[in-house]
């Protein structure tokens, strides 16, 4: 059984880590129920589940590629006042092998109408982000562990989203993810 308060994750955004919790995960298709943030703001992100802990070695790009099990189109949720957050993960893994992470590009759509594209990235590679967020992890007593998500990121900038919005970012190379909101 899991805890509500096991940590599964992790989120990297403009030099500020935070920590994901296995309640604020939620799976493309779900319903984030209305109220659970108050004036929700959303922004496609690129997804990292890794494979391997990352606790010991030079934990630099190559060691943190590989580390990783594979990557994820999600969409990361952040109340308007920053009080709590949640992510939803897209049905695609991709193994990086497949995919160049410094050309994904993303399209987010609210209503299937689109608001943002492009490709703004976190630290210009996201397994840069990774690898700076492994060191810190480490040097705190805290390494990242096989099996944790880590959001790298966004790819777009924040735009609101309200109640009976459905919302739909596609980054290319690794898929779509969907959520609609109660």
């Amino acid at each position: 059984m899991t805890r509500v308060d096991q940590v599964v994750g992790r989120r990297i955004e403009q030099e500020r880590i935070s920590l994901l919790y296995d309640d604020m995960a939620f799976i493309g298709g779900d319903t984030i129920p209305a109220g659970r943030l108050p004036q929700p703001r959303v922004v496609p992100a690129i997804a990292f589940v890794l494979g391997n802990d990352l606790a010991d070695g030079p934990l630099d790009h190559a060691q943190v590629r590989e580390a990783v099990d594979y990557g994820v189109a999600a969409l990361d949720v952040v109340a308007g006042n920053a009080s709590g957050s949640v992510f939803v993960t897209g049905p695609r893994r991709v193994a990086l092998r497949d995919l160049d992470l410094t050309q994904v590009r993303m399209c987010l759509q609210i209503n299937g109408i689109e608001v943002s594209a492009g490709s703004q990235r976190c630290l210009d590679d996201p397994l840069d982000a990774l690898a700076s967020l492994a060191r810190w992890s480490r040097e705190r007593g805290n390494p990242l562990c096989a099996g944790e998500v880590v959001l790298a990121g966004a790819t777009g900038p924040m735009c609101p989203v309200a109640p009976g919005n459905v919302v739909t970012a596609r980054l290319s190379g690794l898929g779509a993810v969907k959520a609609y909101f109660g």
